[in-house]
């Protein structure tokens, strides 16, 4: 008991000197363009230990308040371009800043000096918070700690070798994780150039940007793969600087990658496989499985994965399940505690169906929480719809299921294409690949499907508009 005070005053200095470090840590918003002026800002947050809340631009500011009352900021730096009327933002302290960005720019070099620290930060704290696309309902805050971050840059940089002999061009949205984490941030731990597109720089545009900058990595998601795919088909664009185009974001079916191949002249073409929550990446193809296509390609490092069933059992190769992910770049978890029940025991629920072949490679089918029931059926709406995209005609689809009570569901494709197909043309084709439960009951032309900031379909807005008969036939 002689003891006790010298206890509670050393308890007391620690606790005063210890008192709110975790809320010390201030999450700033951040809502802007890709430019040199936003990666400074989300550079300086994250120097200054703070936790950054990246918030797409395009998305209306109603929505984008909505936000950020949701992850409990008062700060946020704005691109004064992107929303001039900030009145409505009054609650929250706003720091207008000018990005100024017309075309690309290269990084300065001032940026490879200080980022060291961000990349040597092994605490457990948040860092950065990304918001999911939402293709299948509501937003969810993901956030990852700079331990997370920086083992998920290590291990990329161990499969990708970028050297400062290389330039990376980003021309996806900075808002997403498979563009900060995988291409930002390891650019500048690799010290390799880096030059940064605005998101509305027009496809011709970029392709003329190859051969200016002398771009030699290149990263994107399937859609942006068939827009460059089919532009590089002219063969009117110099791409001979460009080494390696990385796959990310959704399914890459073989048709798309079989046609890439042959438009992107000399250009090894490599999927990789991630999800926010696992920090981003988890597989990716190695140059030497480049031509197996379809394959996400073998854990990187410091990443394992599994198969599970339905009953939650690991199943052996070749079987197919929900893919589970443990990895030291997992999420520290989603805001407000959502979600927790995709993470047990250190392994994160993808909600993705897959397999793992004999040689240890990865194939991602679809997500479970797609999958339609068609009488004792299980179908894969991704597979039909790679099935379709082969028909010449087709340009994109979406394949979902609607209600029935004889049938469970009745299966549903809307298409585009630059004429009307007869349906009993598409039927022959999917039957001629697909059992015939797989084939739609009904082919719809559309004007257009909805797409979100990273290019990823937006399925379950597609569903509704078509529960709600306003898609635009």
């Amino acid at each position: 008991m002689k003891n006790f005070p010298k206890i509670i005053l050393y308890l007391l200095r620690w606790a005063i000197q210890n008192e709110g470090k975790s809320n010390m840590k201030k999450r700033i918003g951040l809502i802007g363009d890709n430019s040199i002026k936003y990666i400074s800002t989300l550079l300086n947050i994250l120097l200054e230990g703070n936790v950054a809340a990246l918030i797409d631009w395009r998305i209306p500011l109603d929505i984008a308040l909505s936000i950020l009352h949701q992850v409990g900021i008062n700060e946020c730096y704005i691109d004064s371009a992107k929303y001039r009327d900030t009145k409505k933002a009054k609650q929250f302290n706003i720091t207008l800043f000018d990005a100024n960005q017309k075309g690309p720019e290269e990084l300065p070099s001032s940026f490879y000096k200080r980022h060291k620290t961000i990349f040597t930060n092994q605490s457990k704290d948040d860092a950065l918070i990304f918001f999911s696309s939402g293709t299948t309902g509501k937003a969810k805050g993901i956030r990852l700690s700079f331990a997370a971050i920086s083992h998920n840059v290590d291990a990329i940089i161990d499969y990708m070798r970028p050297s400062t002999n290389d330039t990376i061009l980003i021309s996806k949205t900075l808002t997403h994780s498979s563009t900060v984490v995988g291409e930002l941030f390891v650019g500048l731990k690799a010290n390799a150039k880096i030059i940064v597109e605005p998101t509305v720089a027009s496809p011709t545009f970029v392709l003329k940007n190859i051969k200016k900058y002398n771009v030699s990595i290149w990263c994107m998601n399937p859609t942006l793969l068939n827009i460059y795919s089919k532009l590089l088909g002219c063969g009117i664009h110099d791409i001979s600087s460009l080494k390696y185009v990385f796959i990310s974001g959704s399914i890459a079916d073989k048709g798309l990658l079989e046609e890439a191949k042959r438009n992107f002249k000399n250009v090894i073409i490599l999927n990789v496989y991630g999800l926010t929550e696992a920090g981003p990446r988890v597989t990716a193809q190695r140059i030497s499985s480049a031509d197996k296509l379809g394959s996400v390609g073998s854990p990187i490092v410091g990443v394992d994965v599994k198969i599970i069933s339905e009953d939650g059992q690991e199943l052996p190769q070749n079987s197919m399940g929900i893919i589970h992910v443990n990895t030291l770049s997992i999420m520290n978890g989603y805001l407000n505690g959502v979600g927790k029940e995709s993470l047990y025991q250190g392994w994160l629920n993808t909600g993705d169906l897959g397999y793992i072949d004999d040689d240890g490679d990865l194939f991602v089918v679809g997500r479970t929480d797609n999958m339609i029931l068609q009488g004792s059926h299980n179908v894969f709406p991704e597979e039909v719809e790679n099935t379709l995209k082969q028909h010449e005609l087709i340009n994109d689809c979406v394949v979902f299921g609607i209600r029935h009570d004889i049938y469970g569901e009745r299966i549903i494709c809307l298409y585009l294409s630059s004429c009307k197909i007869a349906e009993n043309e598409l039927r022959t084709h999917c039957l001629s690949l697909l059992a015939p439960y797989e084939v739609p009951s009904e082919f719809l032309k559309v004007e257009k499907l909805p797409y979100n900031s990273n290019g990823k379909l937006m399925r379950h807005s597609v569903k509704e508009l078509y529960e709600q008969g306003d898609v635009k036939l």
